[in-house]
């Protein structure tokens, strides 16, 4: 492997509405020369019409010396060759100073989704170590004001996934127990009717004929429309 993710931890905040929040904090070792190549550019694609970058930072980690990433080594842009429908979507690209063999690269960003399809709805996905050796401890939280349902996917034994609730909030958690690193070797492609590596589904629903019930609605109101 190139690299490694030393740490990870993604936390979402969920209003009623749906709409959310999302941080997170990732370290990622190199492991070759190549590194600066391959992950001293760090990139995340949203649709800017519904989630705002509020704040990015990072800096390369080499021994004892942290250098930081500058505002003017941040570009944010439309990313045209990605368009769909009337989604704009954005391209934020970070380039990291410094990045050798054995740098660490230490990155944080926290967006805002202000818009969502469905009011009063989520769903995300995670995967755990299927690009780079992921170590123990990656963590997700959630933090809800609706209630979540879960279903952990691929190879049992990867995740420890804890629910409560307090205040009417909901709480979930899964933190990776050891270890992880699934890649399939000389194939260009492939297909697996399960994930190859830990993958946890986060919803507020279960069925996704209630989903299409709310989505036929919208469309029912958009074609009976006038012009």
């Amino acid at each position: 492997a190139h690299a490694e993710i030393l740490k990870k931890v993604v936390e979402y905040r969920i209003k009623k509405d749906g709409t959310y929040t999302e941080s997170v904090e990732k370290i990622t070792q190199c492991k070759i020369d190549r590194c600066r190549a391959l992950y001293g550019t760090q990139t995340r694609e949203y649709n800017g019409s519904t989630t705002k970058l509020l704040q990015f930072s990072g800096w390369t980690i080499n021994g004892d010396r942290k250098v930081p990433v500058i505002p003017a080594h941040i570009d944010t842009r439309t990313a045209a060759d990605t368009h769909v429908g009337f989604d704009n979507n954005v391209r934020t690209m970070v380039a990291f100073p410094e990045v050798i063999a054995n740098s660490a690269v230490h990155e944080k960003w926290h967006f805002h989704t202000h818009s969502v399809v469905l009011p009063g709805e989520f769903s995300v996905h995670a995967s755990f170590g299927q690009r780079e050796p992921e170590a123990a401890g990656s963590t997700i939280k959630f933090v809800s004001e609706i209630p979540l349902k879960y279903k952990v996917r691929g190879p049992a034994g990867y995740l420890d996934v804890k629910t409560w609730q307090h205040h009417g909030r909901h709480y979930l958690t899964a933190t990776l127990k050891k270890a992880a690193y699934f890649h399939v070797v000389d194939e260009q492609s492939y297909f697996y009717k399960d994930p190859l590596g830990p993958r946890l589904e986060v919803s507020t629903e279960v069925e996704w004929t209630r989903i299409a019930q709310k989505l036929a609605k919208g469309f029912e109101t958009v074609i009976g429309a006038g012009l």
